[in-house]
């Protein structure tokens, strides 16, 4: 038998949120009686978010390693040729404070489905509104897109929900959605604001519907790698320029699939080794993080 995984998809929702400004209000003259206490003890746990910068690790940058403030920042948000930039006209659209992208691990390698309770929903730089939106991934960052007159979800990934129609073919991404007034700080929640569709889960076994302020973006994320070594049941094959590859007589059965590339940890991505091999095509995708690069100075002899 042969298996011919597909490539994997990443869908990268990105939120363009806009930050309402409160008024500033004058406030009564305090009351003694209605002071707060001397003291308040808060009781957490954990490693904190994992995300942004550690004051502990920049302190240590700097004091230690003597890296400059623009290492330091290039260190925890850089990597990517990213520079501070001030921003510019284009950024008004999302004032005040320019645009914000947050990716939703959720919707990695899924359909995105969003749906708009007052039918506003539209796909950007596209005629007509919609009450729902949905895109399926069919190659590397290329989608098919589906439209339904009524709000409604369609994750599944056996075949599309009923009242959907095809509006767009092979499209590139990335595929923005946004509802008519959803961008607004005073748009009403939910009417008003983009609803995305999750699967559901062991938590929500029906699915799930979140609302966001803002749009919603689709694409595909990170860099396909060429040269990693996927081996399994005494196949090997490595992964050309888009990062597919195949493993041809793969016998059914249970098998350890293993993906290697010098200076990369590789970990498998929606399967788990051993995978189940049963004729046909069968998937096995992985995620690729760079390992970090230590170097060793020798030292003088006492």
């Amino acid at each position: 038998m042969r298996r011919s995984p597909r490539p994997r998809f990443r869908v990268l929702v990105a939120v363009s949120a806009v930050l309402a400004v409160l008024p500033m209000v004058s406030s009564p003259a305090a009351q003694a009686d209605s002071l707060p206490p001397l003291g308040v003890i808060i009781r957490g746990h954990g490693n904190g978010h994992g995300r942004g910068m550690s004051q502990y690790g920049a302190l240590g940058w700097a004091t230690k390693l003597n890296a400059s403030w623009q290492d330091i920042l290039n260190f925890y948000y850089g990597g990517g040729g990213r520079t501070l930039t001030t921003l510019t006209e284009a950024d008004a659209g999302a004032t005040p404070g320019g645009v914000m992208s947050v990716r939703l691990e959720a919707m990695d390698g899924k359909r995105t489905s969003v749906v708009s309770d007052n039918l506003t929903a539209s796909w950007v730089g596209q005629p007509g509104t919609y009450g729902g939106l949905l895109a399926v991934p069919v190659a590397r960052n290329v989608y098919d897109i589906y439209a339904s007159a009524i709000p409604t979800c369609s994750v599944s990934t056996a075949a599309i929900s009923p009242g959907y129609t095809q509006i767009g073919d092979n499209v590139a991404g990335p595929i923005d959605f946004v509802t008519t007034n959803g961008g607004n700080p005073a748009a009403v929640a939910p009417a008003e604001l983009l609803g995305l569709c999750e699967p559901a889960t062991t938590t929500y076994k029906n699915g799930r519907i979140r609302y966001y302020r803002g749009g919603l973006r689709v694409t595909a994320d990170g860099v396909p790698l060429t040269g990693v070594l996927i081996a399994g049941d005494g196949e090997y094959a490595y992964t050309d320029s888009d990062g597919y590859y195949a493993l041809s007589d793969v016998t059914d059965g249970s098998h350890d699939i293993t993906a290697t590339l010098q200076g990369y940890a590789l970990s498998a991505d929606g399967f788990t080794s051993p995978l189940t091999v049963a004729a046909g095509t069968n998937t096995a995708n992985f995620t690729a993080n760079v390992l970090p690069v230590i170097t060793i100075a020798a030292g003088a002899n006492a």
